[in-house]
Protein backbone atom coordinates (compact mmCIF):
# COMPACT_ATOMS: atom_id res chain seq x y z
CA UNK A 1 0.00 0.00 0.00
CA UNK A 2 2.79 2.36 1.08
CA UNK A 3 4.74 2.16 -2.19
CA UNK A 4 1.16 2.31 -4.24
CA UNK A 5 0.50 5.55 -2.79
CA UNK A 6 3.71 6.74 -2.69
CA UNK A 7 3.90 6.19 -6.63
CA UNK A 8 0.26 8.23 -7.03
CA UNK A 9 1.50 10.96 -5.11
CA UNK A 10 4.39 11.45 -7.82
CA UNK A 11 1.86 10.56 -10.46
CA UNK A 12 -0.11 13.24 -9.42
CA UNK A 13 2.91 16.53 -9.10
CA UNK A 14 5.09 15.30 -11.88
CA UNK A 15 8.32 16.51 -11.98
CA UNK A 16 8.07 17.85 -15.65
CA UNK A 17 4.63 19.08 -15.10
CA UNK A 18 4.17 22.64 -17.06
CA UNK A 19 3.37 25.53 -14.68
CA UNK A 20 6.09 27.43 -12.66
CA UNK A 21 8.76 25.21 -12.01
CA UNK A 22 9.91 26.60 -8.92
CA UNK A 23 6.33 26.53 -7.17
CA UNK A 24 6.41 22.84 -8.56
CA UNK A 25 9.49 21.99 -7.46
CA UNK A 26 8.57 23.76 -3.46
CA UNK A 27 5.30 21.37 -3.26
CA UNK A 28 6.96 17.91 -4.24
CA UNK A 29 9.88 19.06 -1.92
CA UNK A 30 7.59 18.54 0.86
CA UNK A 31 5.09 16.02 -0.66
CA UNK A 32 7.45 13.61 -0.89
CA UNK A 33 9.84 13.97 1.86
CA UNK A 34 9.95 10.46 3.52
CA UNK A 35 7.41 9.90 6.18
CA UNK A 36 4.76 7.58 7.52
CA UNK A 37 2.04 8.37 5.52
CA UNK A 38 -0.02 7.70 8.42
CA UNK A 39 -3.35 9.34 7.02
CA UNK A 40 -3.29 8.27 3.85
CA UNK A 41 -2.35 4.50 5.10
CA UNK A 42 -5.27 4.70 7.12
CA UNK A 43 -7.91 5.45 4.96
CA UNK A 44 -6.61 2.86 2.57
CA UNK A 45 -6.91 0.36 5.34
CA UNK A 46 -10.24 1.71 6.46
CA UNK A 47 -11.68 1.11 3.05
CA UNK A 48 -9.86 -2.52 3.04
CA UNK A 49 -11.45 -3.35 6.20
CA UNK A 50 -15.03 -2.50 4.96
CA UNK A 51 -14.53 -5.29 2.03
CA UNK A 52 -13.59 -2.88 -0.36
CA UNK A 53 -10.70 -2.77 -2.86
CA UNK A 54 -8.30 -0.50 -0.98
CA UNK A 55 -6.84 1.16 -4.12
CA UNK A 56 -11.10 2.51 -4.94
CA UNK A 57 -9.94 5.28 -2.05
CA UNK A 58 -6.17 6.04 -3.36
CA UNK A 59 -6.66 9.37 -4.74
CA UNK A 60 -8.71 10.34 -1.06
CA UNK A 61 -5.38 8.62 0.26
CA UNK A 62 -3.40 11.00 -1.86
CA UNK A 63 -5.81 14.20 -0.92
CA UNK A 64 -5.30 13.43 3.04
CA UNK A 65 -1.35 13.35 2.15
CA UNK A 66 -1.63 17.11 0.12
CA UNK A 67 -3.60 18.46 2.93
CA UNK A 68 -1.15 17.70 5.46
CA UNK A 69 1.76 18.07 3.70
CA UNK A 70 0.58 21.77 3.32
CA UNK A 71 -0.48 21.99 6.73
CA UNK A 72 3.50 21.33 7.42
CA UNK A 73 4.29 24.02 5.53
CA UNK A 74 2.06 26.00 6.76
CA UNK A 75 3.06 25.39 10.45
CA UNK A 76 6.88 25.75 9.32
CA UNK A 77 6.58 29.19 8.31
CA UNK A 78 7.84 32.32 9.73
CA UNK A 79 4.86 33.93 11.51
CA UNK A 80 3.52 30.54 12.69
CA UNK A 81 6.65 27.87 14.29
CA UNK A 82 9.18 29.36 12.33
CA UNK A 83 10.88 25.85 12.38
CA UNK A 84 13.90 25.48 10.24
CA UNK A 85 14.30 21.66 9.82
CA UNK A 86 10.97 19.23 8.55
CA UNK A 87 11.85 15.39 8.78
CA UNK A 88 15.43 16.28 8.80
CA UNK A 89 15.32 18.54 5.59
CA UNK A 90 15.12 22.16 5.62
CA UNK A 91 11.35 23.14 5.79
CA UNK A 92 10.15 24.65 2.25
CA UNK A 93 10.45 28.15 3.71
CA UNK A 94 14.17 28.01 4.57
CA UNK A 95 14.32 25.74 0.83
CA UNK A 96 12.84 28.01 -1.45
CA UNK A 97 11.53 31.20 0.36
CA UNK A 98 8.23 32.32 2.61
CA UNK A 99 6.67 33.21 -0.63
CA UNK A 100 6.85 30.07 -2.25
CA UNK A 101 6.42 27.62 0.33
CA UNK A 102 2.83 29.70 1.13
CA UNK A 103 1.69 29.63 -2.79
CA UNK A 104 3.17 25.94 -2.53
CA UNK A 105 0.92 25.27 0.56
CA UNK A 106 -2.18 26.73 -1.18
CA UNK A 107 -1.62 24.79 -4.34
CA UNK A 108 -1.38 21.48 -2.39
CA UNK A 109 -4.51 22.18 -0.91
CA UNK A 110 -6.13 22.93 -3.70
CA UNK A 111 -4.18 19.43 -6.03
CA UNK A 112 -6.15 17.92 -3.10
Amino acid sequence: MLETLEGRLSALLPASAAGPGRLMAAQRYTLLLPGKRVRGLLALMVTQSWGQPWLRCLDLAAALEMVHAASLIIDDLPCMDDAALRRGAPSAHIEFGEATATLAAIGLMNQA
